[in-house]
């Protein structure tokens, strides 16, 4: 749940060339300080990471 509030908060650009994936956020129009909106932003990827983990061994493993 904290996942999809961040996303829908911060609505991250995603572009992807080969093996490479950029993000980009828009911070200017957010009225939070800007450490807490760098804070929010590492939560938010680090539980994509995590997702992503659980994802990966899940169907590795089935």
């Amino acid at each position: 749940m904290i996942y999809s509030l961040l996303f829908a908060y911060f609505v991250p650009i995603h572009y992807s060339f080969g093996t490479t994936e950029l993000t980009m956020v828009l911070v200017i129009d957010k009225p939070l300080p800007r450490f807490l909106v760098r804070f929010s932003i590492s939560i938010l990827w680090a539980v994509f990471g995590a997702t992503q983990s659980i994802y990966a061994v899940h169907f590795i493993y089935r």
